[in-house]
């Protein structure tokens, strides 16, 4: 018999067809190029961009790494050489403005000269202790001087604190000391007129502070009733080394206190002993006078604070006074420009005083993941807000620090390091009134 083949059990072997590798690394190749075409124009775009929050956040970031000499690179290595020159340009143009910018303490016409007086009326007698208005009852002078010196506080929230807080109310209003400023503690129910809450309240040394919060950082403002108590004291070693705030205000019988002036720190080694610029301690000068577009805050024998020039001469009446830049309001006006945000975010220290004469000292913190700093026009607007009349930044960074009533209240930038700030040439120090009287 003839082999007869079944082809139809033969399996059937099917062709497929194979791209050529050379179509798939094309089109990689074609999407690798879209990628880096796109990338390089948002690049473009970002940085020569008219918009306005784009062109803000760049000239925040330039000046961010330019203000510092070891971070200069993140702005000079990724951005165009121009882009980082015209915002440079920005900043020098914003310190030739700021000469001429002087304090005359000649106010708006519009600014009360006070804050408008509290209402403590109640509408029936109190049955219980835990009725708020009990605690106006109580001493009705009292609580109207309290709200009348602390202007700033909202008087219901004040008021519920006291419900659940009756303790505070064991010496009467003016002897409240509320104390929840420490950096483990959470604060109080206290608010301000303006939103904020309320860490301190020391009745008797005449202080309060509250935590000044925004998206991108947070700090203290503390205000001190008394001007006259106020000054700038030397670090035990001036001329050599200095010290921490906190150790400058306890040598000198200090509730409170900032940091003052800035100091040689060459990489960031310096140890706080030789000053920049001029200053003066309770009439003692020192130092020669900052460059043309620094400023010099000075308190004069009047008790009031000053905003002048740096390099001219000391006002004769002047008692205390500190050299940096910029000032940031005189005679109740901002003079900072808000495009150019004064070297980006970084932590800040101010020295200020409100349109009655208060004393307001404000730290912010930074270069931290809960807060990573705040423009100097951001300090202006803080400011106002608690009806600042002149106001100048000074040295922040690592130097930006508060002390109150035994420790540091502000949490240093660098704070494993260096906890209570880094050491400085002197610091604002507002005396206790018990160290005012010996």
């Amino acid at each position: 018999m003839p082999n007869i083949t079944l082809l139809g059990n033969r399996s059937k072997k099917r062709t497929r067809v194979k791209k050529k590798p050379s179509h798939r690394l094309r089109k990689v190749i074609v999407t690798l190029l879209c990628l880096v075409l796109l990338g390089e124009g948002l690049y473009f775009w970002l940085c020569y961009t008219e918009n306005s929050f784009v062109s803000k956040w760049r000239n925040i970031y330039i000046q961010t790494a330019m203000s510092t000499l070891s971070h200069q690179w993140l702005a000079t290595a990724l951005l165009p050489e121009d882009v980082v020159a015209e915002s440079v340009a920005l900043m020098k143009q914003a310190m030739e403005d700021q000469i001429g910018q002087n304090s005359s303490w000649d106010l708006p016409d519009q600014t009360p000269d006070k804050p408008a007086e509290p209402d403590l009326s109640v509408d029936e007698p109190p049955v219980e202790e835990d009725n708020r208005s009990y605690w106006i009852k109580l001493d009705p002078d009292g609580a109207q001087a309290f709200f009348e010196r602390f202007w700033e506080i909202d008087q219901e929230s004040m008021l519920a604190y006291l419900d659940t807080h009756p303790e505070a109310m064991d010496n009467g209003w003016e002897n409240i000391n509320i104390d929840e400023a420490g950096l483990d503690q959470d604060g109080t129910s206290i608010i301000t007129l303006n939103g904020d809450q309320v860490l301190a309240i020391n009745a008797y040394e005449e202080i309060l502070l509250i935590r000044i919060t925004g998206s991108t950082y947070r700090g203290i403002l503390a205000v001190a009733k008394d001007p006259a108590r106020l000054g700038l004291r030397w670090s035990a070693g001036i001329g050599s080394y200095g010290q921490t705030c906190k150790v400058i205000c306890e040598r000198n019988d200090a509730i409170l206190g900032v940091c003052g002036s800035g100091f040689v720190d060459p990489d960031g080694r310096g140890n706080g002993g030789t000053l920049i610029g001029y200053a003066m301690c309770d009439g003692e000068g020192m130092g020669r006078h900052a460059l043309p577009g620094y400023k010099r805050m000075e308190l004069r024998s009047d008790d009031r604070m000053y905003v002048v020039d740096a390099p001219t001469d000391p006002h004769p009446d002047t008692t205390d006074a500190v050299e940096f830049y910029p000032a940031l309001i005189v005679d109740s006006r901002i003079v900072v420009d808000e495009t150019c945000d004064w070297n980006g975010m970084h932590p800040r220290a101010v020295i200020a005083q409100s349109e009655l004469g208060e004393v307001q000292l404000l730290v912010i913190e930074g270069r931290q993941i809960q807060s990573a700093g705040v423009s100097v026009h951001e300090c202006a607007d803080i400011l106002s807000r608690y009806r600042c009349a002149q106001a100048m930044n000074m040295d922040g960074g690592t130097s930006a620090m508060m002390y109150y009533n035994g420790r540091s209240i502000i949490s240093c930038s660098n704070p494993d390091v260096r906890p209570d700030g880094r050491f400085l040439p002197n610091a604002w120090c507002y005396f206790t009134k018990d160290a005012e009287q010996e």
